[in-house]
């Protein structure tokens, strides 16, 4: 798969669709140089990635259609990009194959991308929207989580396996006032790469876990 920047014209993603390879490369100036956005050394989950678009409205954003659902990253930085799972309309971490995306400016939550094989993420999701950390990670014993509420809210806190699977509630609708909080993971969860999902009444992000 091959996407042109609509505007950075000499910006271009290639995806390889296929198992244990580095599946995506970018380039800024027309092909004469390529950056792998997927190495070996901190590398996406082993599945095939088969669509690959920018979010039009910020050029450093990427999306990704992959057996595994939606995939975004809001910072686009070579062999150091960090990829994530894109929330679903309604909170939550999809696992539904996904073969192809498209921009949709209408959506009635905000800009989306509708993903060909089922379902809608909206776009900018990874993008965190309030201030929201997990130290240390990679953790090997317990980890905490950090954030700060702008204003009240009912927030919800649940981790998730790779495969989207609900692994630890947190929190579930809990109102808090404005200020900063603390959680912390249980020191029982099995080694593996997690996902931490963090949503107020409007606003949701996610960061990646490692347990070691």
């Amino acid at each position: 798969m091959l996407k042109i920047h609509r505007i950075l014209t000499f910006s271009i993603l290639v995806s390889f669709f296929n198992y244990s390879i580095s599946s995506i490369f970018e380039t800024k100036d027309g092909g004469a140089t390529w950056n792998n956005l997927d190495d070996i050394s901190n590398p996406l989950p082993n599945f095939p990635v088969r669509w690959v678009i920018f979010n039009p409205t910020d050029n450093e954003e990427a999306l990704i259609a992959t057996d595994l659902g939606v995939w975004a990253t809001d910072e686009i930085q070579g062999v150091n990009t960090s990829w994530v799972p894109v929330l679903t309309i309604n909170g939550n971490v999809s696992i539904t194959k996904t073969i192809s995306l498209t921009y949709n400016s209408q959506c009635s939550s905000g800009d989306c991308v509708n993903g060909g094989g089922g379902g809608s993420a909206r776009v900018g999701v990874s993008t965190q929207p309030f201030e929201f950390s997990v130290v240390p990670n990679p953790f090997s014993y317990q980890a905490k989580i950090s954030y700060q509420l702008p204003e009240a809210a009912y927030v919800t806190a649940e981790i998730f396996d790779m495969q989207g699977r609900k692994v630890i509630s947190l929190l579930e609708n809990e109102k808090q006032s404005a200020g900063r909080y603390e959680l912390k993971i249980s020191p029982n969860i099995p080694k593996g790469i997690y996902f931490c999902v963090l949503r107020t009444d409007d606003q949701q992000a996610i960061v990646k876990l490692v347990s070691q």
